[in-house]
């Protein structure tokens, strides 16, 4: 390894190992409905970064903050079976050395992930009950109960990157904010591309340049990053759903922290499980050829094919991964929150958020959930596969139990990023997708989406929702008219006198 060095250094080439860090979601809720869930997972670095100070949420070194590109992370790998120590401690913006001595409320000494590097347990189960507030999730790295990542691991620390795997320093931090049992007030919920970043994503050249994009140079919408501001201003919870891989977290970690948005839950897809599916069905077929070749050859096609393209529509899937969020989300949340929703209009955002409020009023009979789901069609294809109906009927069920059948959603604003569907599109796409005329939705009480064209629009919105107050929209106003001019004149008139 010395002679590697060496030659390393002869040749001026960076010493590249990986580190081991921890990522979180975000947590938001009461304290005894809160669920904790994380993932180890292995990053590339170089030796060089392990001197800097890291930033707790983006795990990045100060010096790649704002130079860090998504592509960096694509071969982010998962750890087998981590033992991790859980530590909930007081909330403190502070550095990672800095927060090793925070002595912790409560702890978990000795946590095993699943194979796939992912953790959870209910908050109660780390500590009974804790005050409405904001805390921290420190993660130490304790070693591993996989016998074949033990092998990775020797192998790779054969290479000299010992320091990679300390125990000395944690791995990760999570957000956790605590809310009152009887909390009555917003708790806002956004998506990101379209709707806060003016991502490309139109054809493979966007993808592309979004990959290879640094963070610095992420644009938000005109306007949306100064709203988000003023939204935190008054302490709600602010929670940003994707249906972006999850090797993009440290990327839009490094975004929000650019913009000073203090969010509380960023939670992406993960797409470690339709993967490694498709790897043990392949396997299970070798391994069982002549079971399958019994039953037919046409037969054997049908249903590899037929699994094949549920899986496939797992992961480019983004209606049932956003109500699987926005239901696991309510779980955790106090009955009577208030939730605002803010999406747009390239995906499913606004069949999303409608179809949530119809499976928690109880307007679909709960017999009829999983069929109803499975047999949504939505834009001419299939929108739900029946797995995942089934999973989204279970959560539907724990929310019956825990809220009874409420609808949290206070108001929901859909970004109009494309010329259509524009507002009366939205309404003819609900209708043909659900089978339900608006006057039955809006006799069933739910809250429609309400298309908007900017941020002015949207401020506008959230001011007739009591979301701002009169002072903060005129703040926004003398923004939006600075960065567009051309609004002046229709901002001074929409103000309220």
């Amino acid at each position: 390894m010395e002679k590697e060095k060496e030659l390393n250094n002869e040749f001026n080439l960076p010493i590249v190992g990986k580190k081991r860090i921890a990522l979180y979601n975000g947590f938001v809720g009461q304290s005894d409905r809160v669920e904790i869930k994380g993932q180890v997972v292995d990053i590339p670095v170089l030796e060089n970064y392990l001197n800097e100070n890291w930033d707790i949420f983006c795990m990045l070194p100060q010096s790649m903050i704002n130079r860090f590109r998504a592509v960096q992370d694509i071969n982010m790998g998962i750890v087998r079976n981590p033992r991790i120590q859980i530590d909930i401690i007081p909330y403190e913006d502070k550095s990672i050395d800095k927060l090793l001595d925070v002595k912790p409320i409560a702890s978990v000494p000795n946590l095993t992930a699943n194979t796939f590097g992912i953790f959870e347990l209910p908050l109660k189960k780390i500590v009974p009950k804790l005050e409405s507030g904001k805390y921290l999730i420190r993660t130490h790295l304790k070693g591993t109960d996989s016998i074949r990542q033990n092998f990775l691991d020797l192998a790779f620390l054969t290479t000299g990157m010992n320091p990679l795997f300390s125990q000395e320093l944690p791995i990760g931090f999570g957000r956790l904010s605590i809310l009152p049992n009887n909390y009555e007030d917003f708790v806002i919920i956004s998506d990101i591309d379209k709707t806060f970043l003016n991502t490309r994503f139109e054809d493979r050249q966007g993808l592309l340049e979004t990959l290879l994009e640094r963070i610095e140079n992420k644009q938000p919408i005109p306007g949306m990053d100064e709203l988000y501001r003023k939204i935190k201003h008054y302490e709600y919870p602010l929670i940003f759903i994707s249906a972006s891989p999850s090797f993009f977290h440290r990327v839009l970690e490094g975004v929000f922290k650019r913009f000073q948005i203090p969010i509380d839950g960023l939670y992406l897809k993960k797409v470690t499980n339709p993967v490694s599916n498709i790897s043990t069905k392949i396997f299970n077929v070798i391994t069982n050829i002549n079971e399958y070749l019994n039953q037919g050859i046409n037969e054997m096609l049908n249903r590899s094919v037929k699994f094949l393209n549920a899986t496939m529509q797992t992961m480019v899937d983004q209606t049932a991964y956003k109500l699987k969020v926005l239901l696991f989300l309510r779980k955790m949340q106090p009955t009577f929150a208030k939730e605002i929703f803010i999406g747009d209009n390239t995906e499913s955002d606004f069949l999303i958020i409608t179809l949530y409020q119809l499976l928690l009023t109880g307007a679909i009979e709960e017999e009829q959930i999983v069929s109803f789901l499975y047999n949504l069609r939505f834009k001419g294809k299939d929108a739900i596969n029946r797995d995942l109906a089934y999973q989204i009927f279970q959560l539907v069920k724990d929310n019956y139990q825990i809220h009874g059948k409420v609808n949290p959603i206070y108001a929901a604003f859909i970004h109009r990023a494309y010329p259509i569907p524009d507002q009366n599109g939205i309404y003819e796409l609900l209708e043909e997708t659900l089978g339900k005329s608006i006057d039955e939705l809006i006799n069933l009480k739910i809250k429609l989406p309400v298309v908007y064209e900017n941020m002015w629009e949207l401020a506008l919105n959230l001011y007739q929702k009591n979301v701002l107050n009169k002072n903060d929209l005129i703040e926004l106003g003398r923004y939006y008219s600075k960065i567009n001019p051309e609004y002046r004149e229709k901002i001074e008139k929409d103000i309220p006198k």
